[in-house]
Order: C-alpha cells, then sequence, then structure tokens
C-alpha cells in the first residue's frame, strides 16, 4: 500500500516538476515621485511645503495613483524610473501592500551618486540574488544592475533611464557605450534584459531625422545609443526576431516594440506626437532553446481607461497658471510597459487560424483602413529606402509604404496586415507585421512583368517591368503611342529623343 501510494505521489509531482513558471516583465517611468525631505536637489516644483503645494497631501495621492497602476498591471518584475529616494520606493511597496496586491518582497534602487534627483529602481516577487551599479562619469542618470533568480535560473535586467533630448546624441551614445562595456563582459549566454526609459525611440536612428530639433541633436553623424550601440539595427534595419532566433549574435538586440502594429507603437505623447522612449530590448538568449526565454508577441502597452483624460495620457496634474502647484490628480506622462517570459524553450506563436487568409488582389476592394488579414507567401521584388513592393504568384503587386521593419529583397514573408491607406486613389499597406520568414525566391524574374507597347500601364499599378525601351522627351518616356511620366533621382540627366533601356522598374 506504502509503495502504491509513493507511486502515485510521484506521477502527482513529475507532471508539476514541468510545468512553466511564466512571469511578467514592465517598466514605468512614474514622473517625478519625491519624497517631503529636502536636500537642496530637488525641481523647484518638487521642494516640500512651499507654494507649489508638494506636501503630505499630495504626496501620499501620488503614491497612492501609481501604486494603483502598479496592483492593475500585475508584473511580477517592474522597473521604474524618476523615484527620488529609498523611502519613496518603502511607501510605494507599503501601500501596495495595503492595497492587496502583488508581494514585493525584493527591491533596489541605484546609490545615491549626488548628482541627480531622481533615480531607478526596481520591484521583483522573485528574489534578487546581486545588486549593482553601471556608474557613468559626469551629469548621468546610472544604471541599475540586478540578477533575479526564477527557480534554478537567472535572469539579469538592466534598468535604464538615459538622458533627456535636452541633450544631443552623444549624450544618449555615451550612455549606450557604458552599457555596451558591461555586456560584453559577460558570460557567453547569459539571458538579459535591458529596458527603462531610453528618451530614444525604437527606430530612433529614423525619427530623430525627421525631428525638427535634427541639427541640434545630431552630433554623432546619424549614430544612435539604442540603434547602433546597442546594436538594434543591421544593414539600415531593425533587427527581428528571425535574425536572431537560434543564431550566435552576441550584442545584437531585439527591441519588443515590432511586436506591435506601428499605429499602435507609443507610451509617451509630446505634442501630439506619439513616441517610444521606453522600451524592452531582448538578449538574443531569450530565443534558445534554454533557461529562460520570451513568450512570444505577448509584447504590450498598459493602457487602461483611467490613464488617459480627452485623448491624452493623464500625466500628474499641476494647475496651468500662477504658482502651477500640485493638483493631487493624474499619474505619469508616460504609459507602462510589459512582456512575459518563462524558464521553457522559446517557441514563436502561431495561432492565426482565427484571421483569414487574403490575396492581393481582394486588398484593393477592400475599403475599411484597420482590420486583420494574413497575405502567404509575399515575395519582396523592389526596394525603395523604407519602402517595397510585395507581389505572390499568379496575384498583383502591391506598395508597402514603410510597412515592415526588416526586409530584404528577393525574400519570402508571409505577414500579417493591420492597416491600408487610400494614397491618391491606390491602396498601399502602411502597417504590417512578420509572422513568418521562409527564405529567398530564387526566380525573381518570374515575379517580373514583360512591358513593351502592348501592355496595359494602367491596369498593371505597382507591377515592377523586368525591362522598358522607349524614347525619353522632356520628363517622359515613350513607348509606341503611349506617354508615361518618368521619374528619376535628381543626379540622372537623361538626354531628349534618345533611346532608352530601364531595367526593374515600378509602374506607379
Amino acid at each position: 500500500m506504502r509503495k502504491k501510494l509513493l507511486f502515485i505521489l510521484l506521477n502527482i509531482l513529475i507532471p508539476l516538476n514541468l510545468i512553466a513558471t511564466t512571469f511578467k516583465v514592465a517598466t514605468y517611468n512614474v514622473e517625478n515621485l519625491f519624497d517631503l525631505y529636502y536636500n537642496n536637489r530637488e525641481y523647484p516644483e518638487y521642494i516640500p511645503f512651499t507654494g507649489f503645494r508638494w506636501n503630505e497631501d499630495t504626496f501620499h495621492k501620488k503614491i497612492n495613483n501609481i501604486a494603483k497602476v502598479l496592483c492593475d498591471l500585475d508584473a511580477d518584475i517592474v522597473a521604474l524610473q524618476e523615484i527620488e529616494s529609498p523611502y519613496v520606493l518603502n511607501t510605494l511597496v507599503k501601500k501596495i501592500n495595503e492595497k492587496g496586491c502583488k508581494n514585493y518582497k525584493y527591491k533596489s534602487i541605484v546609490d545615491d551618486n549626488y548628482k541627480i534627483p531622481i533615480r531607478s529602481a526596481i520591484l521583483s516577487t522573485f528574489p534578487i540574488v546581486e545588486s549593482s551599479d553601471i556608474n557613468i562619469e559626469g551629469d548621468y542618470r546610472d544604471i541599475l544592475k540586478v540578477t533575479v533568480k526564477i527557480n534554478d535560473a537567472k535572469l539579469l535586467i538592466y534598468v535604464n533611464h538615459w538622458p533627456s533630448k535636452r541633450y544631443p546624441e552623444s549624450h544618449r551614445v555615451y550612455t549606450a557605450r557604458k552599457l555596451l562595456e558591461d555586456l560584453k563582459n559577460l558570460k557567453k549566454g547569459t539571458d538579459y534584459i535591458i529596458l527603462g526609459d531610453f528618451n530614444s525611440n525604437y527606430n530612433e536612428y529614423l525619427t530623430f531625422r525627421y525631428n525638427r530639433l535634427f541639427n541640434k541633436l545630431n552630433n554623432t553623424k546619424g549614430i544612435t545609443g539604442i540603434n547602433h550601440i546597442l546594436k538594434t539595427v543591421e544593414g539600415g534595419q531593425l533587427v527581428d526576431k528571425f535574425f536572431i532566433i537560434n543564431r550566435d549574435y552576441p550584442f545584437y538586440h531585439y527591441n519588443l516594440w515590432l511586436e506591435l502594429p506601428k499605429h499602435e507603437r507609443y507610451s509617451y505623447i509630446f505634442r501630439n506626437r506619439k513616441e517610444t522612449p521606453d522600451n524592452i530590448i531582448l538578449s538574443p538568449y531569450l530565443f534558445d532553446n534554454k533557461s529562460i526565454s520570451y513568450i512570444d508577441r505577448s509584447f504590450n502597452v498598459f493602457k487602461k481607461s483611467y490613464l488617459f483624460k480627452d485623448s491624452e495620457i493623464f500625466r500628474w496634474q499641476r494647475a496651468k497658471s500662477g504658482k502651477a502647484w500640485h493638483l493631487g490628480k493624474g499619474y505619469s506622462d508616460h504609459l507602462p510597459i510589459y512582456a512575459n517570459f518563462n524558464d521553457k524553450p522559446f517557441k514563436l506563436k502561431q495561432d492565426f487560424n482565427d484571421i483569414k487568409t487574403t490575396n492581393i488582389k481582394d486588398l484593393y476592394k477592400i475599403k475599411k483602413a484597420e482590420f486583420k488579414a494574413i497575405l502567404k507567401d509575399c515575395v519582396i521584388i523592389y526596394k525603395n529606402n523604407y519602402s517595397c513592393i510585395l507581389k505572390r504568384k499568379n496575384d498583383r503587386a502591391i506598395y508597402c509604404y514603410k510597412c515592415l521593419d526588416r526586409f530584404g529583397l528577393n525574400g519570402i514573408y508571409d505577414i500579417l496586415i493591420h492597416k491600408l491607406k487610400n494614397f491618391h486613389g491606390l491602396t498601399e499597406i502602411v502597417s504590417a507585421t512578420v509572422i513568418n520568414y521562409k527564405g529567398k525566391e530564387k526566380k525573381i524574374s518570374d515575379y517580373y512583368l514583360k512591358c513593351n507597347k502592348e501592355t496595359d500601364f494602367n491596369a498593371n499599378i505597382n507591377e515592377v517591368c523586368s525591362k522598358v525601351v522607349g524614347l525619353y522627351k522632356d520628363g517622359y518616356l515613350y513607348i509606341g503611342e503611349k506617354k508615361i511620366k518618368l521619374y528619376t533621382k535628381k543626379h540622372i540627366k537623361l538626354k531628349n529623343n534618345k533611346k532608352i533601356l530601364l531595367k526593374k522598374v515600378r509602374i506607379s
């Protein structure tokens, strides 16, 4: 009887031992969470007990509001930025405990370096087995480096708060280089997450070029900390999962913003412009078959309705005139972001059964802008900077305007479409996600049109001609009786009344 009982117990224990531990990691800039002790470093509006009304009442209202967000967020590990002191962190944890939600038994905060009034911190339900700071000389915020134990595995977390855009890009590059120095000392195969407020968009290498302050920001010849130093770009395109899955590419990193459709990518709104200063960036080792892994497509932005007011993020409120005192309402000017992980091998999520598969021909008939549909076996037959032409065998071609984060000529992809746009009467894809990469098409020539004077160009918009022969005159190409406007790069000069041969040209 005792042997039977032991056998039953073992059968119960073994399956439990195989169950993966799933946990949520988040980051949240809580916007200037100061204490009530004056130490001559506070921002003027946070000097306690002055006309700005930063006092017992407003302090505890802010603590209560941030605690509410963290309770609803329900992350097992949460990185925080803009915490003034251990007293603030302890008070916040106490309030969370009073609300009866997460039990953050473990916490850490950057040591006071007497330079910066606000610091980074972390709360964890898992044991913190090691904590230290990456000290950055000068007027910079130090990086918090924490090792957390998840069952028998260890996860390293770097909590960042990089210099704001009051400073040029060199300040963020300097911080990124200090972080990279530490990464290069890690043991190969170490699982780590880089997160926090980087004051940089996930695609900063593109967006800061179009920033109205570009000349002020760009003192690095286009090099950015988040993209070039941390290697979230390669070959002028963002690094995606398919680039690093099961490959030994040390120091390349995957930014989780790529998990969301482009129009949903924001955690901050500045002058009506949606931005992504908060980032969760993953080591390639979180996509292998060992230790801790990212749970595919679990990344998201925490967007509870109470965090918004009048279509704006409901930040901590201050009066708009007079002394601009604290009103005791609101949360933060940032939204939290989060992702899920477990201690099992990485697995691509392939549950698209509930999403219809379509073809390109039918996309031209769709009227609504936002919807979900899958295009399978799309081949990239044409590239122009960050846009491309997609085509399927025995199907039409379509223009993809800055809709994919990474793509290669001849590449074969399954993509999930999120958004279409009608541009001057022509349908184009403006938001899509690669859900599968299938290698390269060897016979790309099969996807090009054979264009000649009999071709109906109007019926073949967005197709690519393998070659076109015609007479050039005053900006037009004459093919038999057809007169077609010809667009070229400015440096290309063509002579009038000359016969020309064009190869691989797009019908626009």
